[in-house]
């Protein structure tokens, strides 16, 4: 409180400035001010008193009126950050408070105490406006719930029993219903993409070739170290070499247990949260073993690099690296993932089954490997064999019926 008297015209003149602020909320903030008020010294101090009191009933009432929406969720961040959980793990965290602070501008000023299922729809409703998909929309409406939710167990919300996230409904169009197809590439298309990348030295070369073979994340391959590789001498593996087919190999092993980290700027764990081995093949052991012998990329605590820290990686830009590859030189447009995606397939096609896949992988979920069961289609293979409709030759029985002198591709020889 300030107050500070002066004459005017033989007339003694008061100013008032008084300033109340929450201990509960510090950024609930009142501030009164009263200039060039006529009264004796007695009458100033109950004014001044007054105008206190005044101030205090408003920060009081301000306080019921709990949090705004963005006090709130910036509140939970915060709390979170002090008292890291299992189920808001940093990452998850800090993508979560991104989300909330990129689409619910329109709730930012509002009450939390007041907010209510309308406010919600209307926040969504322009999140889809500006181009949010039904997945972003539904990850908006669970952190709106996640975060009120939280705001009742602190008492920071009162008198409510439930969110207003509870009775939203998403309504999704046959385009969102529809399952799209992840783009995956054929073993000739595989084959002709790192023979393109590999006549012109591109620099991923190396981390497409080692991705394709591992089907390991873009995030794992860049944390790797060659601590984390074991390799089988050379004598051993040109023994191996010899071995007939279907002989099983063991060229080496790679361990996975870490992943780049872009927002946090380091190296953390799998997205999985748990290591697993690698087998290493023959033509993956032959890479290494020429790559190493020249991967000089420098070392931190983690170990030795086994690529070079490349901007645009660790920034996340991969996909966009790739997929300008593709355009330059006219081949099928993928992503980074893709990689993965071909690894898991042809690991289909060749026979492996799919709890071996998912091990290596790092796969946990097992409704994401039938979509890559399905896109190899080796379940189905012969499946359709027993049927036999209509009066149809099959073509050595058109052959053997004309005492083959047919041509097939046309005319008689």
């Amino acid at each position: 409180m300030a107050r500070m008297s002066y004459e005017k015209d033989g007339i003694r003149l008061w100013d008032f400035t008084v300033n109340a602020r929450s201990k509960v909320n510090p950024r609930i903030r009142v501030q009164r001010k009263r200039v060039s008020i006529p009264l004796s010294p007695e009458e100033a101090e109950k004014y001044e008193q007054n105008l206190w009191r005044e101030c205090s009933l408003e920060v009081a009432r301000r306080e019921c009126q709990g949090f705004s929406w963005e006090e709130l969720f910036e509140k939970w961040d915060h709390h979170y950050t002090m008292n890291p959980s299992k189920r808001w793990q940093e990452t998850t965290r800090r993508n979560m408070y991104s989300r909330l602070r990129n689409w619910t501008k329109p709730l930012f000023k509002k009450q939390s105490q007041d907010l209510v299922q309308a406010d919600v729809e209307d926040c969504l409703r322009l999140a889809e406006l500006n181009g949010a998909s039904l997945n972003v929309r539904k990850e908006i409406r669970r952190g709106i719930d996640a975060v009120y939710k939280w705001g009742m167990s602190q008492r920071y919300i009162l008198g409510k029993e439930m969110s207003p996230c509870q009775n939203v409904e998403l309504e999704s169009t046959p385009e969102d219903d529809a399952e799209k197809i992840p783009l995956i590439m054929t073993k000739d298309e595989i084959d002709g993409f790192l023979k393109k990348a590999s006549e012109v030295n591109h620099p991923w070369y190396p981390i497409w070739f080692f991705a394709l073979h591992t089907g390991m994340r873009t995030s794992e391959i860049n944390a790797l170290r060659k601590q984390k590789i074991d390799l089988v001498p050379v004598s051993k593996a040109l023994e191996l070499d010899q071995l007939p087919n279907g002989a099983k190999r063991n060229y080496g092993r790679i361990r996975v247990h870490q992943s780049w980290d872009k927002k946090l700027g380091r190296n953390g764990p799998t997205k999985g949260r748990w290591w697993r081995t690698v087998p290493v093949n023959s033509r993956l052991y032959w890479f290494l073993s020429e790559h190493l012998k020249s991967a000089t990329y420098g070392s931190d605590q983690d170990g030795e690099r086994v690529f070079p820290q490349i901007t645009t990686w660790d920034r996340g830009e991969q996909a966009k690296v790739i997929k300008e590859f593709c355009q330059t030189y006219g081949l099928k447009e993928i992503t980074f993932h893709t990689l993965r995606a071909c690894f898991a397939t042809q690991m289909f096609e060749s026979g492996v089954d799919i709890t071996s896949v998912m091990k290596i992988g790092g796969w946990k979920d097992v409704k994401t490997v039938m979509i890559y069961v399905r896109l190899a289609g080796v379940d189905e293979v012969g499946k359709t064999e027993g049927l036999a409709f209509g009066n149809v030759l099959l073509a050595q029985e058109q052959v053997a019926s004309m005492g083959n002198v047919v041509n097939l591709f046309g005319g008689r020889k």
